[in-house]
This record gives structure tokens, sequence and C-alpha cells, in this order.
């Protein structure tokens, strides 16, 4: 289920830009490795994660914004911290982060 989730919410966050597919991940908290595995288009991606407790590792985040920007895409994925254990991310073209701090009165940037 968590697999098919990350499939959807990928694909939607990027407005379809990047569609995911056979989806696999590997967790072994005891030995502190995870891995994440995917196909986008022809390509198959494999990132490793750091493993730290249950936070999740921001930087798979950052290389899906890497990969979205490797496609020659419009859109960019932005965060704005929320001061707690989370964040918001949107994914906006590229001249539009600028209107999305003024109307939200947030520090959004580009996760690079």
């Amino acid at each position: 289920m968590r697999l098919g989730f990350m499939q959807r919410s990928v694909s939607r966050l990027t407005s379809g830009e990047l569609s995911i597919s056979n989806v696999i991940d590997s967790v072994d908290l005891d030995a502190r490795t995870a891995w994440v595995a995917f196909d986008v288009g022809n390509d198959r991606c494999h990132w490793e994660a750091v493993v730290d407790d249950d936070w999740a590792d921001m930087s798979i985040i950052t290389k899906f914004a890497a990969l979205l920007e490797s496609r020659s895409s419009e859109r960019r994925i932005a965060t704005v911290e929320t001061g707690g254990q989370d964040c918001l991310l949107v994914c906006i073209r590229k001249g539009d982060l600028s209107k999305l701090r003024t109307i939200s009165r947030l520090e959004w940037k580009w996760l690079s």
C-alpha cells in the first residue's frame, strides 16, 4: 500500500510530469539501511536513503526535484518549513514562486 501511495503522490505533486512505476523499497532499521527504486520513463532510479529513527530523509524529495528539473519541466518543487517536524511542498511553474510567497506570506524556496 505504501508504494502505491508513493506512485500516486509523486504523479499528483508534479501534475503528472513525473509518472513513476514499478516502485520497490527496503527499510531495515536495525541495519540502518534504506533505499527506493522505481522506473520513470525508460530510466530506472535507485536511491539510498539515510536512516535516522523514524525521520523522513528529505534528500529523497530533493532528488525528485532534481529529476523533475532534468526532464526540462517548466515546474519545480518548492518547500517551506513549518517550524515542526514537517514541511509543505508544492510543485509550481518557475515564474510563480514570488506570487506564492506574496499570497501565502510564507518563505517558500526551491528545492535543489
